[in-house]
């Protein structure tokens, strides 16, 4: 069975809100009106209401290190959305 890796930006707990990330995601595409849509929690089994992730199994299975911070890396996996996604995206629900 594969085994699940987080990656985190910082080898000290930096806690990022969904919301803070959303508002980040939204500034960066330069869509500072796109509502946030808030939905009630959604917990898997044995879930508190914190998940916080750690770059330990990363390092030790794959020798990786942060090396950019989280607005950085967001920015650039942006741009590089913008520059290998065909536009119009198909809308959901449609063919």
């Amino acid at each position: 069975m594969g085994r699940r890796i987080q990656i985190t930006e910082s080898p000290v707990l930096l806690e990022t809100r969904v919301v803070d990330l959303a508002r980040t995601l939204r500034a960066l595409a330069n869509r500072r009106d796109h509502p946030i849509r808030y939905e009630p929690v959604r917990r898997g089994p044995g879930e508190g209401g914190c998940n916080f992730a750690s770059y330990k199994a990363a390092r030790e299975s794959l020798g990786l290190e942060p090396r950019m911070r989280l607005r950085e890396g967001l920015a650039r996996t942006w741009q590089w959305f913008l520059q290998h996604t065909p536009f119009p995206l198909p809308v959901r629900g449609t063919r």
